[in-house]
């Protein structure tokens, strides 16, 4: 239950929340948004933000809110990551966040600007030619695409971590890395296989959002380790006894 005067239970539930709800933002934006051809011209983009103008800010803003609860997301797994995973979590969040940051944020940010430029009463030459200017290679395209090339291994390090941590179900690590792999090298051109591939990511961070929403608060506030490798014990210091 959240409690927001209860500072851990408030992250504790924050970042399972937002495990479960990022993922699933994230989904819909990709499938919502209009104009994902292969290959990218300017002519055409306009064209296509001119008849689906409204869609194409609504996915914007989704990606946008999307990138933003990933933050909390992935700071919730490095908090419950523990033992043989944690240098694996680190590095994969820090890379994750990263390119979160330059792909989502930049790519979407373009995007809206991109939806101003298709707006009825303005020219379609001059808007083409200024998109063209502005996306074709530019150094906001450069940053989005090296985001995407930073999130893509820190999201497989993430699986690895939560994997060898052995925190919450053993097989969500696991199917975050297929679901990294499958999206990446997928070989086919199916919607049917591209909503299975997505469907991967969404059960597999949000299992790991699940675990974390039911856990014990004070497993939470412990942050203990992993069974096969229990915390070291803690004995009291004794008092000097003075003598008589």
């Amino acid at each position: 239950m959240l409690k927001i005067s209860n500072a851990a239970n408030f992250r504790r539930t924050l970042g399972g929340l937002c495990l479960i709800v990022a993922p699933v933002l994230q989904v819909v934006d990709e499938k919502i948004s209009p104009g994902n051809n292969s290959t990218w011209s300017a002519s055409g983009e306009l064209e296509t933000v001119t008849r689906q103008n409204g869609l194409f800010v609504e996915s914007a803003y989704l990606g946008i809110l999307a990138g933003i609860l990933f933050i909390p997301a992935l700071l919730a797994i490095l908090h419950v990551v523990r033992g043989r995973g944690v240098v694996l979590a680190h590095v994969g969040v820090g890379l994750t966040l990263v390119g979160i940051v330059l792909f989502m944020f930049v790519s979407q940010g373009a995007n809206l600007m991109v939806s101003v430029m298709g707006m009825p009463g303005l020219d379609p030459t001059a808007m083409t030619a200024l998109l063209q200017h502005a996306l074709g290679g530019t150094s906001a395209v450069t940053s989005a695409w090296l985001g995407l090339f930073l999130e893509i291994p820190g999201l497989l390090l993430v699986g690895l971590a939560v994997w060898r941590s052995g925190f919450g179900y053993r097989w969500a690590g696991p199917l975050i890395v297929l679901w990294i792999l499958a999206d990446t090298f997928n070989p086919f051109h199916s919607e049917v296989v591209g909503y299975l591939i997505a469907a991967m990511g969404v059960v597999g961070l949000g299992a790991i959002g699940l675990r974390i929403l039911t856990m014990p608060g004070s497993a939470w506030d412990s942050a203990p380790s992993p069974a096969n490798h229990p915390a070291p014990v803690q004995v009291p210091h004794a008092e000097p006894v003075v003598g008589s």
